[in-house]
């Protein structure tokens, strides 16, 4: 009986073992390169925009460059409302820090320099004419 039923019981550990079946993409099929993380049960609008900033302590800016990239995001959020520190400061700040780690932890497949400065200043504009909004602003990615 084991041996009549070997197959079907060590399918799915052999079908692991040699990978999974070959697929041939048809050629009008392109990749993903589009990522929106509004879910489907979602409806979309103003309604994604609203929050509700947590009570926490004010703390003064850390003049450690360090001590400021590992604060949390609801701090930076408040140093940026307050404009302790600019968008564009903590950008290069982040850029920086993914230039001297990546050739060791590998974490970066392309590195939008450019499109992150340009977002930063944007939204630095954008909190000098009092238009700030908020500690997370939902981007759409475009990945190329």
């Amino acid at each position: 009986m084991a041996a009549g039923n070997w197959r079907k019981t060590m399918a799915p550990l052999y079908e692991r073992r040699t990978g999974p079946r070959k697929f041939s993409a048809p050629p009008s099929l392109a990749p993903a390169s589009r990522w929106d993380p509004v879910l489907a049960s979602q409806p979309p609008g103003d309604r994604l925009d609203r929050f509700i900033l947590s009570q926490i302590a004010s703390v003064p800016l850390p003049s450690d460059d360090q001590d400021i990239a590992f604060a949390p995001l609801t701090q930076l959020s408040r140093w940026i409302e307050r404009r302790e520190i600019s968008s564009e400061r903590l950008t290069h700040l982040y850029l920086e820090r993914l230039e001297h780690f990546d050739p060791r932890l590998r974490c970066v497949i392309t590195l939008t320099r450019d499109l992150a400065l340009s977002q930063a200043q944007q939204a630095d504009r954008e909190i000098a004419a009092g238009r700030y909004r908020g500690p997370v602003v939902r981007q759409k990615c475009i990945w190329s």
